[in-house]
């Protein structure tokens, strides 16, 4: 298969792409991602849709690493609680892997999680990938959301 055909077959991936740049920078322009504290303060403007924003702002996370995935993840459990929190954090971050997994197929030397890139470039089967992610995200999700609530019920009391 020629590049050109490939890239014609995954012309809403590209759109999709170039759109989540567009929305990185326009975040990036406005601060959003400058500190806990400025993320944490544009969700709570967003009121209810503020969940949709922060599973679309964890997903970016992944695909493009603006934020470490550790803090977003503390502000998702600070935000939404240990329960909500984590599913937000858990959705956010497979629906990132996924597309960092299909982008690797496309564009592989875009800065991103570098697992997925790599599995994405291996012989590894979609679904296989997928598998593995679903099943394996939820610890490393757990260990963040648990050590996040933990500093934020005894260290920021403290402050």
């Amino acid at each position: 298969m020629t590049l050109t055909k490939k890239l014609e077959e995954n012309k809403l991936t590209i759109i999709g792409t170039a759109a989540l740049l567009l929305t990185l920078w326009a975040g990036y322009q406005s601060g959003i991602f400058s500190s806990q504290e400025s993320m944490e303060q544009f969700l709570r403007k967003t009121g209810t849709l503020a969940p949709l924003c922060f599973l679309f702002l964890q997903t970016v996370q992944v695909v493009i690493p603006v934020v470490p995935g550790g803090v977003s993840c503390i502000i998702g459990v600070a935000i939404f609680g240990p329960v909500n929190g984590f599913f937000l954090n858990y959705v956010g971050m497979v629906t990132g892997s996924v597309i960092s997994f299909l982008l690797a197929l496309i564009l592989p030397g875009m800065p991103d999680d570098l697992l997925c890139l790599i599995a994405g470039l291996t012989s590894m089967s979609f679904k296989k990938y997928l598998v593995f992610t679903l099943l394996g995200r939820p610890f490393s999700l757990f260990a963040y959301s648990l050590g996040g609530l933990l500093v934020l019920e005894n260290l920021l009391p403290l402050f």
